[in-house]
């Protein structure tokens, strides 16, 4: 675990915005119907690198990405919540060069569902392990 109280550093993602939906309509994979998840909502309008991007200067196209959690226990809450936190501090999407040279928008080191999940502890820890990494806080969001 992290010594830190707060995390100091702050990711270089572009702004966005995330947006959380109750996903009860779409049961997990492999559990009961009555088993919830949360539909998570990036969307990161086209812009221009800052001087503290990897490539200042260069532009981006804008992009909308889903992905999809869990959401029955506390903890699955305080994930949610540590997520929202990791969001707001630039770690969950990255610039990225491609083959091109054209900049991309693509997934952090925090790992995201992007269909219907089901309740797979293993994945469900790489993520937590991502955000130990990364010296994210614990605190609960609700949907």
């Amino acid at each position: 675990k992290c010594n830190k109280a707060v995390p100091t550093t702050i990711g270089s993602m572009p702004n966005g915005t995330m947006i959380v939906h109750p996903d009860d309509a779409r049961p997990q994979k492999g559990t009961e119907p009555s088993c919830r998840s949360v539909r998570i909502e990036y969307s990161i309008e086209r812009g221009h690198q800052k001087s503290y991007h990897p490539h200042p200067g260069k532009s981006w196209i804008g992009v909308a990405k889903s992905a999809a959690l869990p959401y029955v226990t506390e903890e699955d809450k305080m994930r949610l919540g540590r997520l929202k936190y990791a969001f707001l501090n630039g770690h969950v999407l990255i610039l990225k060069a491609n083959a091109f040279k054209h900049v991309t928008i693509a997934w952090g080191s925090i790992p995201h569902f992007v269909s219907g999940v089901g309740r797979n502890e293993r994945d469900l820890a790489r993520i937590d392990a991502a955000l130990d990494n990364l010296c994210i806080p614990n605190f609960v969001m609700e949907a």
